[in-house]
């Protein structure tokens, strides 16, 4: 008889671009506001059902629950994230869902008991038959628990925190108005406010930029932020499923790595699915290669060749 063979599990990490900000659609809204370099988000009507298709790809793309958002402070994220959050979490995402793997190795917990055929040699005691029986079906139990327990979407059970490196590019090639004494005024403590009230909250969490980045940073210097981040967010909760909600910079800034240079566009909730092995328990990946980290997928990006 072979032996159990295990399925390779993986992390999932999908960077994300937030919604659309209402800047773009409103040229008077800079003019009549205090923070004119925080725009929140447009509810055009367009934009309706962004977050909750969005929501969907991600869901069917990744096959297994997000446990962890990590956001940029600017609010346009923050709110972003707040919406895909309770997308994620919405009624029709509450279906049991599996470890992203190799194989369908937890199919097993979709089956009745009732639909149970078990076909025992008429040379076998009724007793045996009765402790195998049991067992079988006690299994079946703790493993269908089990894996609602893990692997349903759930909003209480989604934690999240704000993360100074997801920031937008220092720069007035993004950032048109900056403010004049340099204070971009984020409190983690009100970011966090815009996050949905019955999640997880993590504001105590060692922050990786305990700061934002340096105001007039380079469009490299921007990028290998982007990379760093990602990669170290992803050394940080190796066992869990993140999504990083950023700004379109730092979706094309991994959308390079990962496309050997390609130029992309990046649409409103677009996003690139990176994926790695757990091997024992710990990804299995450098901070120094990307050779285990992989492009599995990608939404909202448009390609152009150089």
């Amino acid at each position: 008889m072979g032996g159990w063979n295990e399925p390779q599990l993986y992390q999932n990490v999908i960077v994300m671009r937030h919604g659309p900000r209402l800047d773009n659609f409103d040229k008077n809204w800079t003019m009549a506001t205090e923070h004119p370099w925080n725009p929140p988000l447009y509810d055009g009507d367009e934009f309706k059902n962004l977050y909750s298709k969005t929501a969907k790809k991600i869901r069917e793309e990744v096959g297994a629950p997000i446990h962890r958002v990590i956001v940029s402070p600017f609010l346009r994220c923050l709110q972003t994230a707040s919406r895909t959050i309770q997308a994620l979490s919405s009624h029709d995402s509450h279906q049991q869902v599996l470890l992203s793997s190799s194989s369908n190795a937890a199919a097993a917990a979709h089956i009745r008991p009732s639909e149970i055929r078990v076909s025992f040699s008429a040379l076998l005691y009724e007793s045996v038959h009765r402790i195998i029986v049991f067992r079988f079906l006690q299994f079946l139990n703790i493993a269908s628990r089990t894996i609602k327990a893990l692997f349903f979407h759930d909003s209480h059970q989604i934690k999240a925190s704000v993360e100074y490196g997801l920031a937008e590019m220092m720069n007035k090639k993004v950032i048109w108005v900056p403010p004049k004494d340099g204070d971009f005024k984020f409190l983690i403590p009100e970011c966090e406010a815009q996050l949905p009230p019955e999640i997880l909250r993590h504001n105590t969490i060692e922050k990786v930029y305990e700061k934002l980045p340096e105001w007039e940073e380079t469009k490299e210097v921007a990028w290998n932020r982007y990379n760093d981040i990602v990669r170290t967010l992803a050394d940080k909760y190796p066992r869990e499923n993140l999504l990083l909600v950023t700004h379109a910079e730092g979706v094309v800034a991994l959308s390079s790595t990962f496309m050997n240079g390609t130029r992309v566009r990046v649409d409103y909730c677009g996003y690139v699915h990176l994926r790695r092995p757990i091997t024992n328990g710990v990804s299995s990946f450098s901070r120094r290669s990307t050779i285990n980290l992989m492009l599995q997928g990608q939404s909202g990006i448009t390609l152009r060749e150089k």
